[in-house]
């Protein structure tokens, strides 16, 4: 489940740089370009770093191996 989570979060990031970089391209809106860029490098990075723990096979079989050793 954590896997298909994380997945699904790296996608809507690689989404959400490719809208990033073509709204302004595509002039949609008045957009303020630094403030825009910075925040939509801020977000990407964040959910990046969230649906790479997520789908990280050795965090997942570290958990697995403590909670058999906690019976």
């Amino acid at each position: 489940m954590r896997k298909k989570f994380g997945d699904w979060i790296l996608d809507v990031a690689k989404y959400l740089l490719t809208v990033g970089i073509l709204a302004p391209i595509l002039n949609f809106g008045n957009v303020n370009s630094t403030i825009y860029y910075l925040f939509v490098v801020g977000i990407v990075i964040v959910l990046l770093a969230v649906g790479l723990f997520l789908t990280d096979e050795s965090n997942n079989s570290n958990l697995k191996k403590n909670k058999k050793g906690r019976k």
